[in-house]
């Protein structure tokens, strides 16, 4: 406190003494504000910030992760902040969607908070229009209490989406063709209630059908750590999600005529809950569907025009259900280009075809995903994706595991390989553009995989058939040096594989590889 009075004393004498200095010499205007603010606060704490002038809005669902100082201008926030913002000579309005999480200063203004605003971070105020006022604000009654857990990002973690996820916008496939889905609405009193009420509809331009789900949740606890839900639903569904995103799927068949995901119908009803403690996320559920095939379109592209699509998958129609369980775990702060983990593991047992619920019985898939990026020097990163799949007994055509294809083995056919049965690794050296000093990064890779069914060998006789298993390497190129952002991360990838066919494939990949 006393530094920030010595502060704002030393703010009016060098405005002062500035003012009144004889044979004084204009300088920008800009630069003078700087050098009084810098030494007020001290020009230490002004690196790698955001200087602005005037006002600045935080708007509501969005979040400010910056460290920012505003000069002369007012702070309106409506959404999240989670980094720095200092203010001097400006008021700060905390309107009633507010959520602060980092840290708020205001210099020579005052703080005005509507009902709802929530203050999980630090709010300062330091005000000479009351006679050198200063004011700490703490945290929110409703966030106050003390728990056996230690919990972050309380506020975000309330509201993320995370048992019905947003369906994609837009997306193409051979299965649905032009599938919109304008309607992606969520109920929360903007996430102030523990109820949510969720409405998901679009229209799929294949088959000329309504998809879409009604979702209800009801949250317990301070971060809704406990959630019960229930939904009813019409969607495809499908078990190659892990390879590629629906957006990058898309923009292989609208451009190539190729669909990397296989799809099937599902319309029923689910029920279950989710628990959520930061760092662990459980979502058990129970469903009953109607099951049908969906038939392959007439697909359009705008090249390869000619290429044979793949055979479908196809399913009896009848009724199923299943009892789905997920646990998935990540370092915070995940990202791809850092050092961190991430993984999930997702047990089905299903009834379907006379077959019934029997947990870690013949009719159940275990799918369990993990990834270790290592950054052992500044922009070199080596990451890795093990996956293993694993059945008690016979899965049925559309459940099985392959290995091939795109977000697999790379350089080999989609599901070259199938089984009950599945391991598969991918490895990755990458020099990243902060390391080569350019708007581009360059990586190596090597892919191996293998299918197989339990009849024949175990997981631990899999070193015995090395052979069996299929193998690539390759060098890719990556475009985006916001390596936060998958939606914008384009690359290009060159692989072969290794005792295999004599090709070399090429690839255009707009995302990650995993």
């Amino acid at each position: 406190m006393k530094y920030s009075i010595t502060g704002i004393l030393l703010l009016i004498t060098v405005v002062y003494s500035q003012t009144t200095m004889p044979n004084y010499t204009p300088i920008d205007e800009s630069e003078q504000i700087n050098d009084i603010v810098d030494r007020v606060l001290g020009a230490g704490q002004t690196a790698q910030e955001m200087r602005l002038f005037g006002d600045y809005t935080v708007e509501v669902n969005t979040v400010s992760n910056d460290k920012i100082r505003i000069i002369g201008g007012n702070l309106i926030v409506d959404g999240t902040v989670y980094g720095t913002i200092t203010l001097v000579g400006g008021d700060v309005f905390l309107n009633s969607t507010a959520i602060i999480e980092g840290k708020v200063i205001t210099i020579g203004g005052s703080i005005h908070t509507e009902d709802g605003a929530q203050i999980n971070g630090s709010v300062i105020e330091t005000n000479l229009k009351e006679g050198l006022v200063y004011r700490e604000y703490e945290q929110e009654a409703i966030v106050k209490g003390e728990s056996d857990l230690i919990l972050d990002r309380r506020s975000e973690r309330a509201r993320s989406d995370w048992i019905f996820p947003d369906f994609t916008i837009f997306y193409y496939n051979r299965n649905e063709g032009l599938v919109i889905n304008p309607i992606n609405e969520k109920w929360d009193r903007r996430g102030r209630s523990s109820f949510k009420l969720t409405t998901n509809l679009g229209y799929r331009f294949g088959p000329g059908d309504l998809i879409g789900r009604l979702g209800f949740e009801r949250g317990f606890g301070i971060n809704n750590n406990l959630i019960l839900f229930i939904s009813a639903f019409k969607e495809s569904r499908t078990d190659d999600g892990y390879r590629l995103h629906k957006n990058e799927n898309t923009v292989a068949n609208i451009f190539a005529r190729q669909d990397f995901l296989d799809h099937w119908e599902e319309q029923g009803i689910s029920a279950g809950f989710g628990f959520d403690i930061s760092f662990l996320k459980v979502k058990m559920s129970w469903s009953s569907v109607d099951q049908d095939t969906l038939p392959v379109i007439d697909l359009w592209s705008l090249f390869e025009k000619n290429r044979q699509l793949r055979p479908n998958i196809n399913i009896a129609p009848g009724k199923a259900e299943y009892v789905e369980s997920t646990i998935a775990t990540r370092t915070k702060h995940f990202n791809p280009f850092r050092t961190g983990f991430a993984g999930m593991v997702n047990v089905s047992s299903y009834y379907e075809n006379g077959l019934e619920v029997n947990p870690m019985g013949d009719n159940t898939r275990i799918f369990g995903l993990g990834i270790i990026n290592w950054e052992f020097s500044k922009g070199l990163v080596i990451r890795n994706r093990t996956i293993v799949g694993t059945s008690m007994g016979v899965l049925p055509i559309h459940r099985m595991f392959g290995i091939g294809g795109l977000g697999s083995v790379a350089a080999y056919p989609y599901k070259i390989q199938t089984g009950n049965q599945m391991i598969q690794t991918n490895i990755e050296l990458h020099f990243t553009p902060e390391f080569l000093d350019h708007g581009f990064g360059v990586f190596t890779f090597i892919d191996i995989g293998h299918a197989w069914d339990n009849s024949d060998y175990t997981h631990s006789d899999l070193m015995n058939h090395y052979d069996e298993m299929f193998k690539s390497v390759g060098l890719g190129f990556n475009f985006n040096e916001d390596h936060d952002d998958d939606d914008h991360e384009i690359g290009f990838i060159i692989s072969k594989p290794i005792d295999g066919p004599d090709i070399i494939e090429t690839t255009i990949r707009f995302g990650f590889t995993f």
